[in-house]
Order: structure tokens, then C-alpha cells, then sequence
């Protein structure tokens, strides 16, 4: 039972960002090794790199090749906003390491309780996914602003396949007869 619960997609997407947070501890305490900021920096982005990748890469691979367009709208529609609800978490979770590393990589957050902090990065990601951009908080270090284009990058192909592939997934499953 605990190995279904385990390889639930939910669950093993939620453990990699736990997973990301629990590194970078151990990583950025010096228990093992002590390593410098411009490091620990670069070792943020390099997770955010292979995250995405995973959320990515495996999630649309997930949501297109392995059903055999044999979802309604509805399931193609869930899968498409957890995987972009995964995106957020994970830069939510890498904004608030290089911030924890070093609170000058990312300016307009308060260094105040941790749900605050968490919830500043959440924001800052959603309005940098959104390519909102109000201004309030700004990446400052060139990790924080590499985690930024990536974001926005990833943004828009999402934005940019998952539409120009909705329909086409859309018109397979009516012509199978498993639209709905």
C-alpha cells in the first residue's frame, strides 16, 4: 500500500521538490563539506535544470504519448495544471534557497517567518510565470536571474505547445470515439 502511495505522479513530483529543499539544507549547513555561496548557487540552479526537465520533459511525455489520446478534456486539462502547478513549486522552492543562501540574490522580501517567505517566492513565481512582472520583487544575483529566464521560458513553451496540441489531442480522441 505504501509503495502505491509512493508512485503516485502526485506524490513523486511533491517528494522531488521536498527532496530539492532537504539538498540544499544539508548542502548549505556545511555538514559535509563547506562549499561558498557562488556555489551553493549554482548548484541551486543546476536542480532547477534537471526539476524541469523531470516536470517537463516526463509530465507532457506522460500527457501525450503514453495515453494514446485517450483522455477527455477534462483529464487534459488536470494534467496541464499539475504540471504547471508543479513548475511553480519548484521555483518556488529554488527562489527561497538562493534566498536563504543569501537574501541579497532576491530584494522586496521581508525576512520575516517561513510560510512568509514560502509565500513571497510562491507569489514571485506565479507573477514571473504569468510574465506579469510588477516590479515588487527582483531577482539581483545571476542565479536568481538565470532562474528567472528559465521560468519564463518554460512558461512560454508551455503556454505555447499545450495550446497548439490541445486540439489535435482533442480531434484524436473524438475520431477514436473517447472524447467526452
Amino acid at each position: 500500500m505504501i509503495r502505491s502511495i509512493v508512485r503516485h505522479p502526485l506524490v513523486y513530483n511533491l517528494l522531488i521538490v521536498l527532496a530539492t529543499l532537504a539538498l540544499y539544507k544539508i548542502v548549505s549547513s556545511g555538514i559535509i563539506i563547506s562549499f561558498s555561496r557562488q556555489f551553493v548557487d549554482v548548484m541551486i540552479f543546476c536542480f532547477c535544470v534537471v526539476q524541469l526537465y523531470y516536470f517537463v520533459v516526463f509530465s507532457l511525455r506522460k500527457l501525450f504519448f503514453e495515453t494514446g489520446f485517450n483522455l477527455s478534456y477534462a483529464k487534459i486539462l488536470f494534467r496541464i495544471s499539475i504540471t504547471i502547478i508543479f513548475v511553480l513549486l519548484t521555483f518556488t522552492a529554488n527562489y527561497w534557497c538562493l534566498f536563504d543562501n543569501n537574501a541579497a540574490s532576491i530584494s522586496g522580501i521581508n525576512e520575516s517567518s517561513l510560510f512568509r517567505e514560502l509565500l513571497d517566492m510562491f507569489y514571485f513565481s506565479c507573477v514571473t510565470f504569468a510574465t506579469v512582472g510588477y516590479g515588487d520583487i527582483l531577482p539581483q544575483s545571476m542565479a536568481a536571474k538565470s532562474c528567472v529566464i528559465l521560468e519564463m521560458a518554460t512558461a512560454f513553451f508551455l503556454v505555447v505547445f499545450l495550446i497548439s496540441n490541445v486540439g489535435t489531442i482533442m480531434k484524436a480522441s473524438k475520431s477514436n470515439g473517447n472524447g467526452s
